[in-house]
């Protein structure tokens, strides 16, 4: 198989929108797809080999793995080694264990199952999993083992009949994907029955060129210009997906032809003699294309400590650095590890296998290590479990009663907290409310009272609305109509709690304290549903709708004879602050206990939701209950409280934890009755 330098080149344009997605760059929002057009190239590159050796009649699988091995093991298991010292001192045992388990999956590359089973690659917590990246490594492993073999056992009926095949599991993969996509978008995303025919694109694109067929068949005597205008296509229509597609895009569906076919088209096209061809061939690009494996590996893991170490959201500047420092450490890993392995006169056939037997043994145990002792809690303070109990404290119902994507808790099913056999109330809202419920319910006892938890991840208890930037199986504007139903024919349900991060779905960015805690993940995007339309507003349009329906929501309850209580914002904090306090105990014994947040920041990022909430106007069936009033300007002043004596307030970034809920709660409980 001749080398050309465009493939080369195109492997640079596929990792560069990866690293910048990864960095957290909102104009490469559809960065992600970098990793599709490899899957192209990978097919495209390995099915020529095994055709070439086929031909020839070289081809063995011993061969096969052997080069696989010598391709992926070293510099995997290099940026596996370094990434150890890392997480054991920086890494919370909670992390670490979560880290270990990943290091088991990705020695037996079962890592994309894992990371199916745990969460999306676009949740907020995917930040901070150095190895998360290798999911797609994973998926390319699991589909050479059955690859070679294919083409080994049909290679007697023709290229025709195995080309024939190809298509045919290619389109019934891409079928999955596109169903997938909609149904179970993490599975889909994740696991290779449903990648499998990006990988296929790219051994049809072997097959097509391994025929001698160049694609000027379709116009002949004019096979340079084809070339020049296809390979430009292909190269278009990759940026096209780089740049407008989000993490909201139906993904890896028909969306995914996209890049793919774009990738397979600069394959077929770009030679050096068409304007593609001799741009991808440029020595930069080239360069970068080389060492794209290494800058693959080491990229994820960088990121993810540089945040943990930091305890701050990085900045601009940070992530610049980071990506410069990721090329110059993959430019290492290939010079000094990649090379030598994959040179045959350096490293003999036993050699490589040994290596990566023992390279796979050391991590598998490595990592069933670390997960059988819990991440090595012993590592850490008393002081420092004593704060990340904090983390999983204010709701322990929570992985039951919370509705999300996957888990859609009928409003007649929802879980009750207090005296359940005298139920008078609900609480509505996001996670925010089910931070709040429990204790609600603890401090409803007393008075023989109960309520019910309506929540649903990710959705303000507002009606009419929706998240623009989720997928359709978020279902918040369903939810909260089934919601109002159910309670508008229900007597005994007297009572409505309204609590909901309503300043985040107003102002769409998340939470920057303005002192280093700036909340992880992207913007929000709520806008309003109108005549059973999902509308896409202009930005000043968008923000008056969610303000309207805000009220009309409130007014709505009062009109159906319920008692509202109005929870106001909640302080947010913008460190994740268990962690972070943990963090700064673990890495630096000082004080912590004088962390505390701006009231200032508070008024000045919730003056348009306060407006808002204050325009209702007076009620007697309305309540309002400002948490401001007890957390801000009163234990300090001129600032917000976020621990008391040394107990953190908030589980994360935003959520009130046991001990915050219990200062709330007392407040909205002595508006409830049983009567």
């Amino acid at each position: 198989m001749d080398y050309r330098r465009e493939i080369d080149g195109l492997r640079a344009v596929a990792v560069l929108p990866v690293l910048l997605f990864h960095a957290g760059f909102v104009q490469f929002s559809g960065g992600f797809v970098g990793v599709d057009v490899f899957f192209v190239l990978s097919g495209y590159l390995i099915t020529s080999i095994i055709l070439a050796e086929k031909q020839q009649g070289t081809f063995t699988i011993v061969g096969f793995y052997e080069r696989r091995a010598r391709r992926i093991l070293p510099a995997l298991f290099f940026v596996m080694l370094v990434c150890l010292p890392f997480a054991w001192f920086w890494m919370l045992p909670s992390d670490l264990k979560a880290f270990s388990k990943s290091l088991a999956s990705v020695s037996v590359f079962a890592s994309n199952i894992l990371f199916w089973s745990e969460s999306g690659y676009f949740d907020t917590v995917a930040e901070l999993k150095p190895l998360l990246h290798t999911w797609s490594l994973a998926v390319e492993e699991q589909y050479y083992v059955l690859f070679p073999i294919f083409i080994s056992v049909t290679w007697k009926f023709g290229r025709r009949w195995i080309v024939g095949v190809i298509i045919v599991i290619a389109s019934l993969s891409l079928a999955a994907a596109q169903w997938g996509a909609f149904h179970d978008p993490s599975a889909t995303f994740f696991l290779l029955p449903t990648r499998g025919w990006e990988l296929l694109i790219g051994a049809l694109t072997a097959f097509h060129l391994g025929s001698g067929k160049k694609f000027s068949v379709l116009a002949p005597g004019a096979g340079h210009w084809v070339n020049q205008i296809m390979s430009a296509v292909g190269l278009l229509i990759i940026a096209y997906a780089v740049f407008s597609f989000d993490k909201t895009t139906p993904f890896p569906s028909i969306y995914a032809l996209i890049p793919t076919v774009g990738a397979a088209l600069v394959i077929l096209c770009a030679t050096p003699q068409t304007a593609v061809g001799k741009l991808l061939s440029t020595r930069l690009l080239v360069g970068i294309g080389l060492i794209s494996y290494s800058t693959y590996l080491i990229h994820q893991p960088l990121f993810v400590f540089a945040r943990l170490h930091s305890g701050h959201a990085l900045t601009t500047s940070m992530l610049s650095m980071l990506l410069l420092s990721s090329l110059a450490l993959a430019y290492f890993s290939w010079r000094y590890v990649e090379r030598p392995f994959r040179s045959k006169r350096q490293t003999s056939r036993n050699t490589i296998f040994v290596f990566s037997l023992i390279g796979t043994i050391f991590f598998l145990m490595v990592g069933l290590v670390g997960y059988s002792n819990n991440g090595f809690e012993s590592r850490v303070s008393d002081e420092v479990r004593t704060l990340l109990k904090a983390t999983d404290n204010n709701n322990p119902q929570q992985g039951k009663c919370l509705s999300t994507e996957k888990r859609y808790i009928k409003p007649e099913a929802s879980c009750m907290f207090g005296d359940t056999q005298n139920v008078v109330g609900a609480v509505i809202g996001d996670s925010t409310g089910n931070a709040l419920v429990y204790e609600l319910g603890e401090a409803l006892k007393a008075k023989k009272a109960g309520v019910r938890e309506m929540t649903y991840s990710g959705c303000p208890s507002t009606l009419g609305v929706y998240r623009v930037d989720r997928k359709d199986d978020h279902r918040c504007a369903e939810y909260n109509a089934d919601v109002f139903r159910y309670l508008r024919g229900s007597n005994p349900h007297r009572y409505v709690v309204l609590a909901s991060r309503w300043t985040l779905y107003l102002e769409k960015d998340r939470y920057d304290n303005s002192e280093g805690g700036i909340e992880e993940g992207g913007p929000v995007f709520l806008d309003a549903i109108d005549q059973d339309k999902k509308a896409k507003n202009p930005e000043d349009v968008r923000r008056n709708r969610v303000r309207e329906r805000y009220i009309q929501t409130v007014v709505e309850y009062l009109n159906a004879n319920k008692k509202v209580v109005l929870i106001y914002p909640i302080p947010e904090v913008g460190w994740d602050l268990p962690r972070y306090l943990a963090r700064l105990k673990m890495g630096n014994p000082k004080n912590t206990d004088d962390l505390t947040t701006s009231h200032r920041a508070f008024v000045d990022r919730n003056k348009a939701a306060y407006e808002a909430l204050d325009s209702i106007g007076e009620h007697p069936n309305l309540v309002r209950i400002k948490p401001e009033s007890t957390l801000c300007n009163t234990y300090v002043k001129g600032r917000c409280i976020v621990q008391l004596n040394g107990v953190p307030l908030y589980s994360d970034d935003n959520h009130l934890s046991s001990a915050g809920a219990r200062l709330i709660v007392g407040e909205i409980a002595r508006h409830i009755t049983n009567q």
